[in-house]
């Protein structure tokens, strides 16, 4: 009885002590609830206040950037304002110029009609002297004979004698007075046509420059004409000859050359290339074969419109083509066709003047420096190449002439080569015509470029980076990969050999091997 008891109560205790148990399991799992609960509620205080903070700090991030764009666009306004002004200003400085010229010309006029007036007037008095000198003569002539008593032969010989002397006398002196009116009147004269000349043909003269600048749709392009690893702008280079300089000015790449027909190219592939989207050296190189195909036919129309510009007809074709290369080349500050286009129409203008064939004077104006066009031209032989190549087209002798007697040491010119000549220095006299180093600066590029191209296995040689490096291409069928090093040797030394230069000139040496299949 005792241990049934005992059990029951040890039973019961167990029973109390599970139930007391599981309610204390009970609290605690809800007050461990009640905390995760406070920690979550923390938690997400903590990411409202972070996300109000990283949106206020957007906001301000947003606005700023937007105050800087129109400070930019502020500033770009200012400065098209002021390059407005900056151009009205130019233009009316012009307009006062031509006006005080307007000026100037009808007091000319006025003084020219006095001085018409004054020679009007000299030689009616002139007439009432030589009346006067006359009655003298009779007078003398009657006193003569009653003095002297002489008879009628001699008498008529002595007053021969000094009327021959009176006339002989006053026709020396009104010879001389005509001769300086003359003098005068011819040097006013030629200033006023010369002044009309160049105020007819005035024109804006193009600075030289060895630098493109091509604007680009969006900085994004600029990563895909670099290419992977660069190679994209090697290939543009190696093919065109042109210098593709990119940097961190927004939307614009650089394209730089000494030779503007080159740079030309190099602007119209890269055009044809962002539009079309494909932009790997493969396709470079198909683009520039067909711009240099379609720039041949641009040349000739170039030159067309230069003849038709200045009422030229019946130029060879190839004569045609030479004065459309004339528009890529420069001397002095101006593009060489557009010199030629303004010695042209100034020449034209004098000869009208003078009642001289103006179209035939235009013609040679237009052809004067055509030997520019041939390459490997010097300032010394341009005018011996140009006449050579007018008589090799069939023009005719006196042109020819014309041409070859442009040069400073020619002896005597006919009065075609006068007018172009002094057409020439006219056009070459303008404010803004730069000295001759810039073309002495073409010359040695070009020779340095000759060089190159005058080795065994070079397929081509382009000058870059204004004359510090020299770019080879070779052919790898002519000359294998261990001869590359004393190529690029070797043409270094003949450089400096035969010519001169400032600082020093890197000379690289590209040679590329490809393997081409076609499947059918």
């Amino acid at each position: 009885m005792t241990i049934l008891l005992t059990l029951l109560i040890g039973l019961l205790a167990l029973g109390a002590g599970v139930l007391v148990g599981f309610q204390l399991a009970l609290r605690g799992a809800n007050s461990h609830y009640q905390l995760r609960l406070r920690e979550a509620e923390d938690l997400l205080r903590g990411a409202r206040s972070e996300a109000e903070t990283l949106a206020h700090e957007a906001r301000l991030e947003a606005e700023e950037s937007l105050s800087r764009e129109l400070e930019k666009m502020e500033e770009k306004k200012q400065r098209r304002e002021d390059q407005l002004k900056e151009r009205e200003n130019q233009l009316r400085e012009k307009e006062l110029t031509v006006e005080k010229k307007r000026e100037h010309l009808n007091s000319k006029e006025v003084d020219l009609k006095h001085r018409e007036q004054l020679i009007e007037a000299q030689g009616e008095r002139l007439e009432k002297a030589r009346k006067r000198a006359e009655e003298i003569v009779e007078q003398q002539n009657e006193k003569l004979e009653s003095i002297a008593r002489l008879t009628t032969e001699e008498a008529r010989a002595q007053l021969f004698r000094n009327l021959e002397h009176k006339v002989q006398s006053e026709a020396a002196q009104h010879f001389n007075e005509i001769r300086e009116q003359a003098r005068l009147y011819a040097s006013q004269d030629s200033r006023r046509i010369l002044v009309n000349a160049m105020e007819r043909t005035a024109v804006e003269h193009s600075a030289q420059s060895t630098v493109t600048v091509f604007e680009l749709p969006s900085d994004e392009i600029k990563g895909r004409i670099i290419g992977r690893e660069g190679r994209n702008i090697r290939s543009f280079e190696v093919v065109t000859g042109v210098e593709l300089l990119v940097d961190d000015t927004p939307r614009t790449v650089l394209l730089s050359s000494f030779d503007p027909l080159r740079r030309e190219i190099a602007r119209i592939t890269l055009a044809s290339l962002i539009n079309d989207g494909r932009i790997h050296p493969a396709r470079i190189e198909e683009v520039v074969e067909r711009v240099r195909e379609d720039m041949a036919q641009t040349i000739l129309q170039i030159g067309e419109q230069a003849m038709l510009d200045l009422g030229v007809h019946g130029l060879q074709q190839e004569l045609i083509r030479h004065l459309g290369l004339l528009s890529f080349k420069n001397t002095q500050g101006q593009n060489i066709l557009a010199h030629s286009k303004e010695v042209a129409s100034i020449a034209g203008i004098l000869a009208a003047e003078l009642h001289v064939d103006s179209r035939r004077v235009r013609r040679v104006g237009l052809l004067h420096d055509i030997g520019r066009a041939v390459d490997g031209y010097t300032e010394a032989d341009s005018c011996s190449l140009g006449a050579d190549l007018v008589r090799k087209y069939g023009e005719k002798t006196d042109i020819e002439e014309a041409i070859r007697f442009q040069e400073a040491d020619a002896g005597t010119r006919s009065l075609m080569a006068t007018l172009i000549h002094v057409a020439n220095k006219v056009s070459l006299s303008r404010p803004g015509i730069r000295g001759e180093h810039m073309g002495r600066y073409i010359q040695r590029l070009t020779q340095i470029e000759e060089v190159a191209n005058g080795f065994v296995g070079v397929d081509s040689a382009f000058v870059l980076q204004a004359g510090r490096e020299l770019r080879v291409v070779v052919n790898p069928a002519e000359l294998p990969e261990d001869q590359l090093d004393l190529l690029a040797t070797e043409i270094a030394e003949e450089i400096r050999r035969r010519i001169l230069y400032p600082g020093q000139i890197r000379v690289t040496v590209v040679r590329e091997f490809r393997s081409i299949g076609m499947a059918k």
